[in-house]
């Protein structure tokens, strides 16, 4: 995992300051040198950021439309979907999410907005910018915005994987590998079994 070294953060006084009402930290919640370890039934889900990924957060909708990647992704996209039906091919775009896009909803509920805040720092502070939890969990979606309108523009199918990976972790099964940024072997199977009943439901011509 990239991250910078750095001395171990005083998190232990994060957690003692007072929780924001109706934000409460579950039970046997923890973070440790980069990893989370959150209880879920009976099982214990474990897994860490990665902290680029995790920095994309902090872009809007606005910010990423604005950047140079965002016009060769559209312009990529426009000219696969024009080659593939000059094949006689039918073209749909599946939006695979990164992980901190679906594993966020799952920490900003297991623990206090101080301790989670003092958590990402671990991550965010080689950026030198305060962590705003307001900010991430605003952008979360922003990539997925961006790309359902440029299919809805294109006349593109577009299928967004981010509910079915979201739903599987939270019955305690990790989707991702824990010390990285690639789907594992369950997170694959729910991408592939989502795109099947998304082809399966809306026939291409």
């Amino acid at each position: 995992m990239m991250r910078c070294i750095r001395h171990l953060l005083p998190l232990a006084a994060a957690a003692a300051e007072s929780h924001q009402p109706g934000i409460p930290e579950t039970a046997g919640a923890a973070f440790d040198r980069g990893m989370f370890t959150v209880p879920i039934g009976q099982r214990a889900v474990r897994f860490a950021f990665m902290p680029p990924y995790l920095n994309t957060l902090n872009f809007s909708e606005g910010d990423l439309r604005a950047r140079a990647g965002w016009r060769l992704t559209s312009a990529a996209i426009h000219d696969m979907r024009e080659l593939s039906r000059s094949s006689g091919a039918a073209f749909v775009v599946m939006f695979v999410p990164f992980k901190s896009q679906v594993y966020l909803p799952l920490v900003e509920s297991a623990f206090s907005r101080s301790t989670l805040r003092a958590a990402l720092s671990f991550y965010l502070d080689i950026y030198e910018r305060p962590v705003d939890l307001d900010v991430l969990h605003r952008n979360r979606f922003a990539q997925n915005t961006l790309m359902r309108q440029l299919c809805e523009a294109e006349h593109i199918p577009f299928l967004d994987t981010t509910a079915v990976l979201e739903a599987r972790l939270r019955t305690g099964e990790n989707v991702y590998f824990p010390d990285e940024s690639h789907l594992n072997e369950t997170g694959e199977a729910v991408v592939a079994d989502a795109l099947a009943e998304f082809l399966r439901a809306a026939p291409l011509q």
